[in-house]
């Protein structure tokens, strides 16, 4: 099984807060290179995951994709940089938006 992180968008992310978001994580890459890395970030779409055996599920969030997402970190470091960003878009996206994870 493993320890998981589940988020749902009501709405498309706008343009304007999909580059917030991907601004506040290429800052934490900065602040906490050793827990994550960014494998991919373009207009539309970002995926990170953890280094080598710290690694697991990627985390990928669609700026366009509505519906129910989750990503399997199984606790590993990199949870942190993904709680971090769900909390984020939270924040954001305030009502079109709400998040859960295993306890």
């Amino acid at each position: 099984m493993g320890y998981t992180n589940y988020w749902t968008i009501e709405k498309p992310i706008s343009t304007e807060n999909f580059n917030k978001i991907t601004r506040e994580l290429e800052e934490c890459e900065v602040i906490f290179p050793h827990l994550f890395k960014i494998e991919y970030i373009d207009d539309n779409s970002f995926t990170i995951n953890g280094w080598g055996k710290d690694s697991h599920e990627t985390f990928t969030v669609v700026k366009n994709h509505v519906g129910s997402n989750s990503c399997k970190t199984n606790r590993k470091p990199y949870d942190f940089a993904v709680w971090h960003i769900l909390m984020y878009m939270s924040y954001l996206l305030g009502k079109d938006f709400e998040v859960s994870r295993d306890r």
